[in-house]
């Protein structure tokens, strides 16, 4: 393997855990939502968590990562 190949690698190998990352909160937002269309009370508190974390996430770290490690090459 090419240094330039470990280098793509890498790269993939982080955007994909960050997908992974982004896979888990969002499974935890299905759940929440389904938990509130079947009369559960809902929590406000994860609820707000769980949009910070995607709205931030994604256009502080995320996207800018993608644009270093995946683009720009």
């Amino acid at each position: 393997m090419t240094q330039r190949d470990t280098i793509k690698h890498k790269a993939l190998a982080y955007v994909r855990d960050e997908h992974r990352s982004m896979a888990a909160v969002v499974h935890a937002l299905e759940f929440l939502a389904k938990r509130i269309v079947d009369g559960s009370t809902p929590d406000m508190t994860l609820l707000g968590a769980i949009v910070h974390y995607l709205t931030q996430f994604s256009e502080r770290l995320h996207h800018p990562a993608e644009d270093k490690y995946l683009f720009a090459p």
